[in-house]
Formats: C-alpha cells, sequence, structure tokens
C-alpha cells in the first residue's frame, strides 16, 4: 500500500479520537486500566527473545476496554496486531485476520503476524496473506525495555500520543496502549498524561 493511501486512512482514526478527547481534562484513565488477572508479564528479562513467536492478527480485547465511552467509535471489538505492529496503534486493519464469505481474495487476508528478536537484540516482523505469500509489513520503529517492545508515535495531532507496549502472558501475547495527551494540550501541558488505556491478548499459533 502507497504512502499516500495509509495517510488518507489514519487521520480518519486519529480525527475521531481528537473529537472524543479534546472535550476536557479526564479525571480518570478510560477503558483497561491494569490487565485483567492473568495477562500480566511473564518474569522480566534483560531481553525480548522470549516475545519470539506467531500469534493470530485478531486479539481479544480486555472486558474493561469497553469502560471508555468517549472512544467508543474508534477502538474496535477486538485488536489488531498488524495495526498496531504497522502503526503504533490498534485501529481497523488494513487487511482482514481471517478469511469469510465477504472475502473473496486470500491476498487480502493476514492470519497470522511473526515476531522474531535475536540474541543481539534486532527486532523484526513478517507475516504471510491467506494464500501463502509473503506481506510487505512498514513496521514502526520498536525498541525492547525490560523484556516488553515499546513504540511511541504522534496520532495525527499536536495534542495526543499512542504508546504501546507487547509483552509475553504464558504463550500468548499482551497489547497494552496508552493514549496520552502531550505537552500541545493546555490542560496536561508538560504532563504526558495518559487518558486512556486498552488491552488485547492474541494467541500464540504455536502451543
Amino acid at each position: 500500500m502507497s504512502n499516500t493511501r495509509r495517510r488518507a486512512r489514519e487521520p480518519a482514526i486519529a480525527g475521531v479520537a481528537l473529537v472524543a478527547l479534546v472535550c476536557g481534562c479526564a479525571t480518570h484513565i478510560e477503558g483497561s486500566e491494569q490487565p485483567p488477572l492473568g495477562w500480566t508479564a511473564d518474569p522480566a528479562s534483560n531481553d525480548c527473545t522470549a516475545l519470539s513467536g506467531n500469534y493470530v492478527a485478531s486479539g481479544m480485547p480486555a472486558p474493561g476496554n469497553a469502560h471508555a465511552g468517549t472512544f467508543g467509535s474508534v477502538w474496535p471489538a477486538e485488536g489488531s496486531l498488524l495495526s498496531i505492529v504497522e502503526r503504533g496503534t490498534n485501529a481497523p486493519p488494513r487487511k482482514s485476520p481471517r478469511l469469510n464469505s465477504a472475502m473473496q481474495y486470500p491476498t487480502n487476508v493476514v492470519p497470522v503476524v511473526s515476531i522474531l528478536v535475536d540474541d543481539s537484540g534486532r527486532i523484526s516482523f513478517d507475516a504471510k496473506n491467506a494464500k501463502g505469500e509473503r506481506e510487505e509489513l512498514r513496521p514502526q520503529a520498536w525498541t525492547c525495555h525490560s523484556g516488553a517492545l515499546t513504540s511511541l508515535v504522534a496520532l495525527n495531532t499536536e495534542n495526543f500520543e499512542s504508546s504501546v507496549q507487547l509483552w509475553k502472558s504464558g504463550d500468548d501475547l499482551i497489547a497494552e496502549q496508552t493514549v496520552r495527551a502531550t505537552d500541545g494540550h493546555p490542560a496536561d501541558a508538560g504532563k504526558h498524561q495518559p487518558v486512556a488505556r486498552f488491552h488485547f491478548r492474541f494467541s500464540s499459533t504455536t502451543r
């Protein structure tokens, strides 16, 4: 997909988020403030090699995600590992995670995303479409911090940013996304104040 086409879709995501948030300073973190029981990270390590694996592209949402009234039109009912890897934010995926009767072309389906972190700390992502052909990914810049992969992106506005952490819980991958008000938001200047948080669980395909 060209950069022009990707940019055309991203403002729609960020625009709705801005409308939802600009109404005022949040007094609490909307959504899933803490990961559900059983979704917490495995013991921290000095590297992220344990995160290597193959994970389904569609993620189960934490029940607490629903506690975000102003985000109802922004956050889908499931997580998209494809969007998280490429955009640094959860969003409707550019390709479906599953083949169904309405999806006639396997090349438009990406069911699994692979993560590889080698002993040198190099991080890479891979995927194949439902036809078995390699999917070209354009991942965000990811770094390893205390055993979790982290990414930070602006949400197409000076006011808000998306911070994502990926960690291992058992065999599965957990994604935590925190939306934060940045210095551009007058009510929270200098604080990078969290205003919403969401968790998604991506099952391993190699159990």
